[in-house]
Protein backbone atom coordinates (compact mmCIF):
# COMPACT_ATOMS: atom_id res chain seq x y z
CA UNK A 1 0.00 0.00 0.00
CA UNK A 2 1.33 3.67 -0.94
CA UNK A 3 1.71 5.89 2.11
CA UNK A 4 0.28 9.21 1.21
CA UNK A 5 2.36 12.04 3.62
CA UNK A 6 0.57 15.40 4.37
CA UNK A 7 2.53 17.88 5.77
CA UNK A 8 2.06 21.20 7.50
CA UNK A 9 4.48 23.74 9.46
CA UNK A 10 3.40 26.11 12.41
CA UNK A 11 5.63 29.10 13.81
CA UNK A 12 6.06 28.85 18.04
CA UNK A 13 7.69 32.16 19.40
CA UNK A 14 8.33 33.18 22.67
CA UNK A 15 11.14 33.07 25.31
CA UNK A 16 13.00 29.99 26.30
CA UNK A 17 11.46 28.11 29.54
CA UNK A 18 7.77 29.69 28.86
CA UNK A 19 6.03 26.26 28.33
CA UNK A 20 6.68 25.80 24.43
CA UNK A 21 7.45 22.47 24.17
CA UNK A 22 4.75 21.80 27.23
CA UNK A 23 2.28 23.15 24.81
CA UNK A 24 3.05 21.42 21.99
CA UNK A 25 2.91 17.64 23.72
CA UNK A 26 -0.86 19.18 25.29
CA UNK A 27 -2.18 19.42 21.79
CA UNK A 28 -0.99 16.75 20.29
CA UNK A 29 -1.42 14.54 23.46
CA UNK A 30 1.71 12.92 22.78
CA UNK A 31 5.97 13.40 23.80
CA UNK A 32 6.60 14.68 20.25
CA UNK A 33 10.30 14.30 18.57
CA UNK A 34 12.66 17.39 18.91
CA UNK A 35 15.49 17.76 16.56
CA UNK A 36 17.45 20.90 15.93
CA UNK A 37 18.87 22.20 13.00
CA UNK A 38 20.31 25.27 11.71
CA UNK A 39 18.27 28.60 10.26
CA UNK A 40 21.13 30.60 8.60
CA UNK A 41 24.28 32.46 10.10
CA UNK A 42 22.50 35.16 11.94
CA UNK A 43 20.65 32.84 13.93
CA UNK A 44 22.70 29.72 14.86
CA UNK A 45 19.78 26.96 15.44
CA UNK A 46 16.12 26.42 15.30
CA UNK A 47 14.18 23.47 17.59
CA UNK A 48 12.01 21.50 15.37
CA UNK A 49 9.18 19.49 16.92
CA UNK A 50 7.78 17.15 14.25
CA UNK A 51 4.43 14.86 14.94
CA UNK A 52 3.06 12.01 12.82
CA UNK A 53 -0.36 10.47 12.50
CA UNK A 54 -1.71 7.99 9.81
CA UNK A 55 -5.14 7.21 9.17
CA UNK A 56 -5.46 4.60 6.46
CA UNK A 57 -3.41 5.59 3.60
CA UNK A 58 -2.53 8.94 4.90
CA UNK A 59 0.21 10.13 7.16
CA UNK A 60 -0.06 13.59 8.24
CA UNK A 61 2.97 15.33 9.61
CA UNK A 62 2.75 18.57 11.29
CA UNK A 63 6.49 20.05 12.05
CA UNK A 64 6.56 23.19 14.90
CA UNK A 65 9.44 25.36 14.33
CA UNK A 66 10.42 26.98 17.62
CA UNK A 67 12.25 30.00 16.65
CA UNK A 68 15.36 31.50 18.95
CA UNK A 69 14.40 33.73 21.23
CA UNK A 70 12.26 36.65 19.83
CA UNK A 71 13.22 39.03 23.03
CA UNK A 72 16.80 38.65 22.05
CA UNK A 73 16.62 39.57 18.13
CA UNK A 74 18.30 43.26 17.26
CA UNK A 75 18.41 44.91 14.07
CA UNK A 76 17.22 44.24 10.75
CA UNK A 77 19.23 41.16 10.02
CA UNK A 78 16.70 38.85 12.13
CA UNK A 79 13.88 40.32 10.74
CA UNK A 80 15.17 39.81 7.63
CA UNK A 81 16.16 36.13 8.17
CA UNK A 82 12.96 35.43 9.99
CA UNK A 83 11.22 37.03 6.64
CA UNK A 84 13.22 34.20 5.00
CA UNK A 85 12.25 31.42 6.46
CA UNK A 86 8.28 32.20 7.02
CA UNK A 87 8.50 32.26 3.42
CA UNK A 88 10.19 28.89 2.95
CA UNK A 89 7.82 27.31 5.66
CA UNK A 90 4.38 28.86 4.90
CA UNK A 91 3.46 28.16 8.28
CA UNK A 92 -0.50 28.12 8.98
CA UNK A 93 -0.57 30.02 12.04
CA UNK A 94 1.37 31.54 14.72
CA UNK A 95 1.98 31.00 18.00
CA UNK A 96 3.16 33.27 20.57
CA UNK A 97 3.92 32.11 24.20
CA UNK A 98 4.97 34.18 27.31
CA UNK A 99 4.32 33.20 30.86
CA UNK A 100 3.95 35.07 34.30
CA UNK A 101 7.24 36.22 34.87
CA UNK A 102 8.67 35.99 31.35
CA UNK A 103 9.92 39.18 29.37
CA UNK A 104 8.02 40.41 26.12
CA UNK A 105 9.30 42.40 23.81
CA UNK A 106 7.07 44.45 22.90
CA UNK A 107 8.52 46.06 19.45
CA UNK A 108 9.86 42.36 18.07
CA UNK A 109 6.25 41.31 19.10
CA UNK A 110 4.36 43.80 16.83
CA UNK A 111 6.57 43.44 14.00
CA UNK A 112 6.40 39.74 14.18
CA UNK A 113 2.59 40.01 14.53
CA UNK A 114 2.37 42.84 11.90
CA UNK A 115 4.25 40.31 9.65
CA UNK A 116 1.84 38.01 10.07
CA UNK A 117 -1.05 39.59 9.15
CA UNK A 118 0.58 41.13 5.78
CA UNK A 119 0.51 37.53 4.71
CA UNK A 120 -2.78 36.03 6.25
CA UNK A 121 -1.22 33.94 8.67
CA UNK A 122 -3.23 33.73 12.16
CA UNK A 123 -1.67 34.58 15.67
CA UNK A 124 -2.79 32.91 18.65
CA UNK A 125 -1.39 34.83 21.50
CA UNK A 126 -0.98 32.65 24.65
CA UNK A 127 -0.54 33.04 28.27
CA UNK A 128 1.23 29.45 29.25
CA UNK A 129 1.28 28.31 32.63
CA UNK A 130 -1.34 30.89 33.90
CA UNK A 131 -1.00 29.54 37.62
CA UNK A 132 3.07 29.99 38.06
CA UNK A 133 2.53 33.43 38.89
CA UNK A 134 -0.23 36.21 40.24
CA UNK A 135 0.99 39.05 37.13
CA UNK A 136 -0.80 36.17 34.20
CA UNK A 137 -4.13 38.87 34.06
CA UNK A 138 -1.38 41.26 33.17
CA UNK A 139 0.39 39.56 30.33
CA UNK A 140 -3.17 39.22 28.83
CA UNK A 141 -3.60 42.68 28.76
CA UNK A 142 -0.20 43.22 27.47
CA UNK A 143 -0.98 41.02 24.67
CA UNK A 144 -4.16 42.42 24.18
CA UNK A 145 -2.78 46.21 24.19
CA UNK A 146 -0.13 45.32 21.50
CA UNK A 147 -3.10 43.42 19.41
CA UNK A 148 -5.30 46.99 19.30
CA UNK A 149 -1.85 48.43 18.28
CA UNK A 150 -1.76 46.71 15.54
CA UNK A 151 -5.19 46.38 14.52
CA UNK A 152 -7.00 49.18 16.02
CA UNK A 153 -9.99 49.13 13.88
CA UNK A 154 -10.85 45.72 15.25
CA UNK A 155 -13.43 45.08 17.86
CA UNK A 156 -12.32 42.08 19.84
CA UNK A 157 -14.98 39.90 21.66
CA UNK A 158 -14.62 37.07 24.56
CA UNK A 159 -15.92 33.85 23.92
CA UNK A 160 -15.09 30.62 26.51
CA UNK A 161 -11.88 32.47 27.87
CA UNK A 162 -10.67 33.43 24.57
CA UNK A 163 -10.71 37.23 23.40
CA UNK A 164 -10.33 37.02 19.49
CA UNK A 165 -9.77 39.59 16.86
CA UNK A 166 -11.90 38.84 14.31
CA UNK A 167 -10.24 36.22 12.01
CA UNK A 168 -7.19 37.18 12.62
CA UNK A 169 -5.70 36.54 15.79
CA UNK A 170 -7.17 35.32 19.60
CA UNK A 171 -5.51 35.90 23.11
CA UNK A 172 -5.63 33.38 25.78
CA UNK A 173 -4.57 31.30 28.87
CA UNK A 174 -3.81 27.86 29.47
CA UNK A 175 -2.17 25.44 31.91
CA UNK A 176 -0.56 22.65 29.91
CA UNK A 177 0.14 20.79 32.94
CA UNK A 178 -1.30 20.24 36.37
CA UNK A 179 0.16 22.69 38.20
CA UNK A 180 0.94 22.08 42.07
CA UNK A 181 1.08 24.52 44.81
CA UNK A 182 3.54 22.50 47.13
CA UNK A 183 3.05 25.54 49.90
CA UNK A 184 -0.79 25.11 49.82
CA UNK A 185 -1.05 21.46 48.54
CA UNK A 186 -3.61 22.81 45.87
CA UNK A 187 -3.73 21.45 42.36
CA UNK A 188 -4.52 23.26 39.42
CA UNK A 189 -5.59 20.47 36.58
CA UNK A 190 -4.99 21.11 32.93
CA UNK A 191 -6.96 24.08 31.18
CA UNK A 192 -7.69 26.28 28.24
CA UNK A 193 -5.48 23.49 25.88
CA UNK A 194 -8.99 22.08 24.35
CA UNK A 195 -10.42 25.69 23.86
CA UNK A 196 -7.60 27.19 22.66
CA UNK A 197 -7.46 23.97 19.63
CA UNK A 198 -10.97 25.08 18.84
CA UNK A 199 -10.06 28.99 18.78
CA UNK A 200 -7.29 28.56 16.30
CA UNK A 201 -9.76 26.09 14.23
CA UNK A 202 -12.80 28.06 13.91
CA UNK A 203 -10.52 31.17 12.41
CA UNK A 204 -8.51 29.09 10.03
CA UNK A 205 -9.44 28.74 6.37
CA UNK A 206 -10.68 25.50 5.41
CA UNK A 207 -7.63 24.12 4.62
CA UNK A 208 -5.13 25.33 7.25
CA UNK A 209 -8.31 24.29 9.72
CA UNK A 210 -8.47 20.43 8.12
CA UNK A 211 -4.71 20.49 9.06
CA UNK A 212 -4.99 22.02 12.18
CA UNK A 213 -7.67 19.72 13.33
CA UNK A 214 -5.16 16.69 11.94
CA UNK A 215 -2.37 17.85 14.39
CA UNK A 216 -4.61 17.31 17.29
CA UNK A 217 -6.67 14.16 15.86
CA UNK A 218 -5.12 12.29 18.75
CA UNK A 219 -6.71 14.65 21.99
CA UNK A 220 -9.28 12.73 22.81
CA UNK A 221 -10.40 15.66 25.56
CA UNK A 222 -10.27 17.95 22.62
CA UNK A 223 -12.88 15.78 20.87
CA UNK A 224 -15.09 14.75 23.67
CA UNK A 225 -15.01 18.16 25.20
CA UNK A 226 -15.63 20.34 22.35
CA UNK A 227 -18.01 17.78 20.27
CA UNK A 228 -20.65 20.18 20.32
CA UNK A 229 -19.02 23.61 19.07
CA UNK A 230 -17.31 21.04 16.47
CA UNK A 231 -20.94 20.20 15.75
CA UNK A 232 -22.12 24.03 15.32
CA UNK A 233 -18.92 24.64 13.32
CA UNK A 234 -19.52 22.02 10.69
CA UNK A 235 -22.75 22.65 10.74
CA UNK A 236 -24.03 18.90 12.16
CA UNK A 237 -23.35 17.32 15.43
CA UNK A 238 -20.89 14.14 14.91
CA UNK A 239 -20.95 12.11 18.29
CA UNK A 240 -17.63 10.40 17.77
CA UNK A 241 -14.50 11.71 16.99
CA UNK A 242 -13.73 9.60 14.13
CA UNK A 243 -16.97 10.92 11.93
CA UNK A 244 -14.96 13.84 11.69
CA UNK A 245 -11.50 12.14 11.44
CA UNK A 246 -12.56 9.72 8.81
CA UNK A 247 -13.25 12.90 6.45
CA UNK A 248 -9.84 14.67 7.63
CA UNK A 249 -7.31 11.66 6.76
CA UNK A 250 -9.37 10.41 3.92
CA UNK A 251 -7.39 11.51 0.95
CA UNK A 252 -3.96 13.42 0.25
CA UNK A 253 -4.43 17.50 -0.18
CA UNK A 254 -2.85 17.00 -3.85
CA UNK A 255 -4.90 13.94 -4.53
CA UNK A 256 -7.58 14.52 -7.30
CA UNK A 257 -10.17 11.80 -5.18
CA UNK A 258 -9.29 14.67 -2.31
CA UNK A 259 -11.85 17.18 -3.94
CA UNK A 260 -15.14 14.77 -3.89
CA UNK A 261 -13.75 14.14 -0.40
CA UNK A 262 -13.72 17.38 0.74
CA UNK A 263 -16.82 18.41 -1.35
CA UNK A 264 -18.61 15.61 0.36
CA UNK A 265 -17.46 16.77 3.83
CA UNK A 266 -18.55 20.08 2.65
CA UNK A 267 -22.22 18.98 1.29
CA UNK A 268 -22.48 17.27 4.21
CA UNK A 269 -21.66 19.95 6.92
CA UNK A 270 -23.59 22.59 4.56
CA UNK A 271 -20.53 24.94 4.14
CA UNK A 272 -20.52 26.51 0.78
CA UNK A 273 -17.09 26.25 -1.16
CA UNK A 274 -17.33 27.37 -5.15
CA UNK A 275 -13.73 26.13 -5.42
CA UNK A 276 -14.94 22.30 -5.39
CA UNK A 277 -16.59 20.29 -7.50
CA UNK A 278 -19.81 18.69 -7.46
CA UNK A 279 -20.20 15.23 -6.17
CA UNK A 280 -22.47 13.20 -8.05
Amino acid sequence: MTQNINESNILICGSPRVGKSTLINAICQEDVAKSTQSLSSTTTSIDQYSFENSFGDLTHKTIFWDTPGIDSWHGDDAHHCMIAFIEKIQPICMIYCASPGSFVSLNNLTWMISECHRRNIFCALVCTNMWAGQNRQSVVNELCQILDTVHPGLQSNKEDGIIYYGNVALVTMVNSTEYFYADFGVRKPVSGIDELIFGIAKCLQRDHMFAWLRTASKNKSFWTKMSSKLGDLFNTLYQRAENILEYLFTFPADNQNNKRSINLLMKKTSIDDNNTETVV
